[in-house]
Order: structure tokens, then C-alpha cells, then sequence
């Protein structure tokens, strides 16, 4: 109890803590579907006369919280399911008869069954609409893990070679070196210190003889021999020495970027002759959705506006469009109308699903104009899950693949 406030196992007593804990734990299980089951249930144990039996059930289920209630320093989704097994018995005590009930002709009638019924297949359809992640945080979790020491084994001679090594972009696949970094330098024949950036929103990993944690507002990237970047999903996304990573930095337009919009840049594929946004948000909020491959970027939404990044002396603007061959282009073209710095570029262009070539020739003085802006508006443009294609709630309307400039 003495523990540093750091330690994730640090026990804390107080009552405002515990019941910050047993908030987040128990918030989980108030949603619909659950409330639903559980009122639905608790009327079944009415009839049957076990209320009393149901809630001594759901006190000591909830009571398995306790244990983690008093570690504040260590939440984990995972533990919001520990309750579970308890609960999922008041179901069968609510509808089973037991054979006394039988012999005696006590029996549910049949319309709390079917209210039973209900709710259990309302919950069980509510739960398949939430998210993936919560439900799924283990399997995800030990995938990414996988993969990052996948990714790290295959730059094994280079790591070996280097003295310091800097990781960037490990969210869940940090957990290799939270407090077992040296396993990795045995593994990989590393005898230097691993450096391993926070990612924002999640805790840094602890300091150890072999690896410390760094915010990336500190990151000076002359400093280390080596560095790897990961992308969101805990794929290797490259590995560059200083000299290689400055010369990409320049080679994608991303001077100006802070260190961690680097690390995000680096891993997103955006369309070529396009100034990079500052981030993925960044991105979105401009209208195109930036990607970890090749073959899915770049979406566009319906009214996107994007900087692009014109040679001096170009004249002539070439976009490739993709226009996917989906449910929304089946019976209609998407019509694009493109604006330069707010001045309509031509007549709009009607594009049917395939891969297409547009340009636009500039006019003189925007052809002098450092600073273009291409403004569009799109035709068609849809939210894929309200219509039923999947679960993606971004507005869509086609891809943009690249943008080509000619004098």
C-alpha cells in the first residue's frame, strides 16, 4: 500500500477510488441489452419465488469486482467480464422448473417464457451491434503482440548492429517491453537500450535497465541508430537509420509536422501531388481518409478540399479517380465538380466505376500561384452502414489515387 502512485499494482483504499473503479467496471453491464435480460429475468424469479435466491446471485457476482477496486493504476476491460459466469445463471434460474416445481404443476406461464425469450434474443442481438474491441480486447491485444515481435525479429541483424533503438507507434503492441524488455534483447542479440515513444492515450512503459519510456515532444531523432515505426494494427511499418528517415521526411513534404505527426504520417498512405495533412483527424476533416494500405487509400468524402502540391511552373492538374463498383454507383455516374481557390476548374465530369483520368488546365494566374487548393463536390456520396454494407459510419464518395501536374 506504500507502493510508488505509480506501481500498476498499487492498493488504494479510499472510497472515492474504489468507487471510481466500480464505476468504470460496472458501466459496462448498464446498456440496454443487459438491463433489459436482467429486469425481464429478475420478473421470472418473481414468479417463481426466487427473487431472494436471484439477488444474492447478482451481490456476490458483482462482488468478484472488489479485487479490482482497490487497483486504480491498473483498469483493464478485461476485468469487466469477471461477473459474468454468476450472472448468466439467473437466465436458467428464472426459466427452469426444477423437479419439485414439475411434481407440484408449478409452472411459468407461458407468457413470461416468451418475454424471457425475448429479451434473451434482444440481448444477445443488441451485444452484436457493440464494440468489437471491447469484446474482443484480449484476442486483439495478443494479436498485435505477435506482430510486433514478428516485425522486430525480422529486423533481427540491424537491431543486433545498433547500440540505441527507438519505437514508435506501439498502442496494445507495447506490451512486449512494459516490464520484460530483456527478453527482447535476448531474443534479438541486442545489447543496447530500447526507447519506446507513449502513445497518446495509453500509459508509458516502465523504466527498466534495458528500455525506457519517452514522450514524443522529447524525441530528438539524430539520438539513436535505429528507428522502427509501427502502424496502428502493430505492423511494421519501416525502419530507417537518422540519415534515411530525415531524407523520407523531406522526400513526403512532412517537415513541418510535430514528431508524433511524423510517426502518424509515416505509416498512412495519402494520394501522391497531395500535401499531407497534419494527421489521420487531420485528414478526415479535410475529406480525405488517409490509410495503412495501399490499395484502400484514399477515400474521399462528399465535399473534400485538399492542398496540393504543385510544381513551379505547372499549368495542368491530372487527378486519378477510382470509383468503386458498389451498390451506390450501380445505376448512377458520380458527378465531380472541381473547384481551384474557390473558382470552378471546368465543367463537371460524370465518372462511372473504374479508374479515370481527369485534368484541368490552370489558369494563368493560378499557374503562378504557389498555394492551390482543389475544392470538391461530389454527386453521390453515402454512409456504407446505413445502407446496409457494412459497419463504416465515414461519409464515402470515390478514391483518389494520385494527383499528376504537367507543364
Amino acid at each position: 500500500m506504500s507502493a510508488a502512485s505509480a506501481y500498476p499494482y498499487r492498493i488504494d483504499l479510499t472510497l472515492s477510488s474504489i468507487l471510481f473503479c466500480a464505476r468504470y467496471y460496472a458501466m459496462s453491464l448498464f446498456n440496454v441489452g443487459f438491463l433489459v435480460l436482467l429486469v425481464v429475468s429478475g420478473f421470472g424469479l418473481w414468479l417463481r419465488r426466487r427473487l431472494k435466491i436471484g439477488a444474492v446471485l447478482v451481490v456476490t457476482a458483482f462482488s468478484l469486482y472488489l479485487p479490482y477496486c482497490v487497483l486504480p493504476n491498473h483498469l483493464d476491460v478485461t476485468y469487466q467480464w469477471v461477473p459474468m459466469p454468476l450472472l448468466m445463471l439467473l437466465v436458467p434460474l428464472a426459466w427452469a422448473a426444477s423437479s419439485d416445481e414439475l411434481s407440484a404443476g408449478v409452472i411459468l406461464k407461458p407468457a413470461a417464457r416468451a418475454a424471457l425469450a425475448l429479451a434473451l434474443c434482444f440481448a444477445i442481438a443488441f451485444q452484436s451491434t457493440q464494440y468489437l474491441d471491447q469484446k474482443r480486447w484480449n484476442e486483439i491485444a495478443l494479436a498485435q503482440n505477435r506482430l510486433v515481435i514478428a516485425g522486430l525479429r525480422s529486423l533481427k541483424p540491424r537491431i543486433s548492429a545498433s547500440r540505441f533503438v527507438l519505437l514508435c507507434g506501439l498502442s496494445f503492441g507495447r506490451w512486449p517491453f512494459m516490464q520484460s524488455a530483456a527478453f527482447l534483447s535476448r531474443d534479438l542479440n541486442f545489447h543496447g537500450e530500447w526507447t519506446v515513444a507513449t502513445e497518446p492515450g495509453f500509459s508509458p512503459i516502465q523504466y527498466q535497465t534495458s528500455a525506457r519510456p519517452i514522450d514524443y515532444r522529447h524525441i530528438r531523432w539524430s539520438d539513436y541508430d535505429l528507428i522502427i515505426i509501427f502502424n496502428r494494427n502493430g505492423l511494421l511499418a519501416g525502419a530507417y537509420s537518422p540519415k534515411q528517415f530525415e531524407m523520407e521526411v523531406v522526400r513526403r513534404g512532412l517537415g513541418r509536422l510535430s514528431n508524433r505527426g511524423l510517426v502518424d504520417l509515416m505509416n498512412l498512405y495519402y494520394p501522391p501531388g497531395v500535401i499531407p495533412p497534419d494527421s489521420a483527424a487531420a485528414g478526415a476533416r479535410q475529406g480525405i481518409y488517409l490509410d495503412t494500405a495501399p490499395d484502400l487509400c484514399c477515400f474521399l468524402n462528399g465535399k473534400p478540399s485538399l492542398r496540393l502540391r504543385k510544381p513551379f511552373g505547372a499549368s495542368v492538374v491530372v487527378f486519378k479517380f477510382d470509383v468503386p463498383d458498389t451498390a451506390p454507383f450501380a445505376n448512377r455516374p458520380e458527378r465531380v465538380a472541381i473547384f481551384f481557390n474557390a473558382l470552378l476548374a471546368g465543367p463537371p465530369v460524370n465518372l462511372s466505376p473504374g479508374t479515370h483520368e481527369v485534368s484541368f488546365r490552370l489558369t494563368p494566374s493560378l499557374a503562378r500561384s504557389s498555394a492551390l487548393t482543389a475544392a470538391m463536390r461530389m454527386s453521390v456520396a453515402y454512409v456504407p452502414k446505413q445502407i446496409g454494407m457494412n459497419d463504416d459510419t465515414r461519409q464515402l464518395s470515390i478514391k483518389l489515387l494520385r494527383v499528376d501536374y504537367r507543364r
